[in-house]
């Protein structure tokens, strides 16, 4: 957690939120007026800190002609910042830089309708809490910088499908079990290597 101490809770899988209007509100007006926007939150109801950080991939569906968009973490009590950090991880078989906010990796135009595209989007999380996947805000706070980023868990944690705004699709995944499986694992060998 964010104070050092060790999360003993479940973690929980990613999960879609459609804000309301209201909800909306407390944003900036950019955010306001995207109809496309998704939020979406991964582990718990506290800021979970990863040792090391999570390559989160992510598909979302926006309308054609919406405008650039990012993911952003949504701090309790602050501004927005962009999610995760940067970073270069391997992605079938070839390094691919990673910025803050996300790096589109794929598009698909007009699909799954006319109108739409499908961006597959990769993040390097280094905690997690609640996010928004929405129009890029004119000035943004970064987070902060990278640690040692030599190895990552990899989780294909959700599908997005936003029609028209209004509709989340499904996300898949069992993020808590493959991270709970991948810890373990990492646990395991560093103390082996602690050990000997």
């Amino acid at each position: 957690m964010e104070d050092g101490t060790a999360y003993t809770g479940l973690i929980k899988p990613p999960k879609v939120e459609t804000l309301t209007t209201a909800q909306k509100a407390k944003y900036d007006t950019v955010w306001q007026d995207d109809a496309d926007l998704v939020a979406f939150s991964m582990g718990s109801a506290v800021k979970l800190v990863l040792d090391k950080p999570m390559l989160v991939t992510l598909t979302i569906v926006r309308a054609s002609d919406a405008p650039a968009f990012k993911i952003y973490y949504l701090p309790d009590n602050a501004d927005p910042e962009l999610a995760g950090i940067d970073g270069t991880e391997s992605i079938g078989g070839e390094d691919v830089t990673i910025a803050q906010g996300g790096t589109i990796t794929a598009t698909q135009a007009d699909t799954p309708a006319v109108g739409q595209t499908t961006y597959t989007v990769v993040v390097l999380m280094d905690h997690m809490s609640s996010y928004l996947a929405s129009s890029t805000l004119p000035v943004i706070t970064p987070a902060a910088a990278a640690g040692d980023d030599s190895s990552t868990c990899f989780i294909n944690t959700a599908n997005f499908d936003s029609n028209s705004g209004s509709r989340v699709g499904l996300m898949i995944g069992l993020m808590a079990m493959v991270l709970g499986f991948g810890c373990i694992r990492y646990y395991l060998k560093r103390k082996r290597e602690i050990m000997s």
